[in-house]
C-alpha cells in the first residue's frame, strides 16, 4: 500500500489513538502530520517567466537571466534563480568543444610498429617535438 492510502486510513474518531493507528499501519507520525510546502506566488510567476523565456533564448546563462529578470521587475539573488532554474529543468545550450573528433578527409598515418617484435635496446627510437614552438 502507498503512503497516501495508509494516511487516508487513519481517523481521529476511532478507539485507538493516532499514535497506535500509525504504528499498526507502519506509518511514521511525522509522515501523517506532514503537509508539503508550496512555492510562493512570486516564485511561481518567475518560473512561468523562465519557462516562456527558455523557448526564446535557450542560450541564456544564470547571470544573463538574472539581469533579464531585473528588467522585468523581479529581484533575487543567483542562488534563488539557480534553484528555480533546476525546478523548471533549464539546461543552457552552448557550443561545446569538439577536441576528440578527427577530420575524415585528413590523412591518417599508419602505425608502423604494429606487429613488430621489439626485443632488444635501440631497436626502436621515438622523438617528441611538441616542446618546439612553431
Amino acid at each position: 500500500m502507498s503512503v497516501q492510502e495508509r494516511r487516508s486510513m487513519v481517523s481521529s474518531d476511532e478507539r485507538l489513538s493516532l499514535r497506535q493507528q500509525c504504528i499498526l499501519l507502519g506509518l511514521c507520525r511525522s509522515t501523517f502530520y506532514y503537509t508539503p510546502a508550496t512555492e510562493s506566488e512570486d516564485n511561481l510567476k518567475i518560473m512561468e517567466l523562465l519557462d516562456n523565456q527558455y523557448f526564446e533564448t535557450p542560450f541564456y546563462g544564470q547571470r544573463r537571466l538574472q539581469a533579464w529578470l531585473q528588467t522585468q521587475g523581479y529581484k533575487g539573488n543567483i542562488k534563488r534563480l539557480r534553484r528555480l532554474m533546476n525546478m523548471v529543468r533549464w539546461r543552457t545550450i552552448f557550443p561545446q568543444m569538439r577536441t576528440t573528433h578527427s577530420d575524415p578527409k585528413a590523412y591518417k598515418y599508419p602505425y608502423l610498429l604494429k606487429g613488430l617484435d621489439i626485443n632488444h635496446c635501440n631497436q626502436v627510437w621515438e622523438l617528441d617535438i611538441s616542446y618546439i614552438p612553431m
